[in-house]
């Protein structure tokens, strides 16, 4: 089946206010889609939802076919490790520890073999950082953070990419670069799902869905 992630009927409520309604949505391997649409509009929380980090109200996920919402925590948990990389707005790496460090925490929490450094040197290198190695994140700009939360998210050579705005605030140049290397992760089977407000990141996926109240809705493109 070429199908990676299913979303079946999926609904979200918080008390009585409903974000995500009756919502289904199919990423296929090696493709990349963007979602779009107006701030507030419950798109952050179908990404954490698509990446269980949020459960449903209702509806199914598939993820290869495997039906999760029929897992434990602890389970998911491992599909979430072996499926996922993120790439969050807030770049959320651990202050103690520095940008190398930082690249290497999935392969220390899925006990990895450590030769990934030589992968994870050369990522940040490839983002123009092999200068930050050792810096931590106080010391890097909003650009060389989100650059070390790019390369924690490719250094597994995850199934997914789940990148929620990644270009956000970054200048023209820099933000090419990011988007390059968040599509070119197309090449090796990869499927890219991104939430942007980047009319120009969007024009490049393979799919745009615009969420409005709660549904997604084609963008032709």
């Amino acid at each position: 089946m070429n199908n990676l992630i299913e979303l079946q009927n999926i609904s979200k409520r918080y008390g009585e206010d409903t974000i995500l309604s009756n919502l289904s949505l199919t990423v296929k391997k090696g493709t990349a889609l963007a979602i779009v649409g107006d701030s507030g509009g419950g798109k952050t929380t179908l990404l954490s939802i698509m990446g269980l980090l949020q459960n449903t109200t209702s509806g199914r996920i598939l993820i290869d076919n495997l039906d999760v919402g029929a897992l434990n925590q602890q389970e998911q948990a491992k599909i979430r490790g072996k499926y996922f990389g993120f790439v969050f707005q807030r770049a959320r790496l651990i202050n103690s520890l520095t940008a190398l460090e930082n690249v290497m925490v999935p392969a220390w929490l899925t006990l990895k073999d450590k030769t990934l450094e030589n992968r994870a040197i050369g990522l940040l290198t490839h983002f123009n950082m092999e200068h930050r190695l050792n810096h931590k994140p106080q010391q890097l700009s909003l650009g060389q953070l989100r650059r070390v939360s790019l390369a924690r998210a490719l250094l597994l050579n995850p199934p997914i990419l789940l990148a929620d705005e990644p270009t956000n605030d970054l200048d023209p140049s820099l933000a090419t670069s990011v988007a390059d290397c968040l599509l070119q992760a197309r090449n090796t089977g990869t499927s890219v799902v991104i939430i942007t407000h980047d009319p120009a990141l969007a024009a490049r996926a393979d799919e745009v869905f615009n969420l409005q109240n709660g549904q997604l809705y084609r963008v032709a493109h």
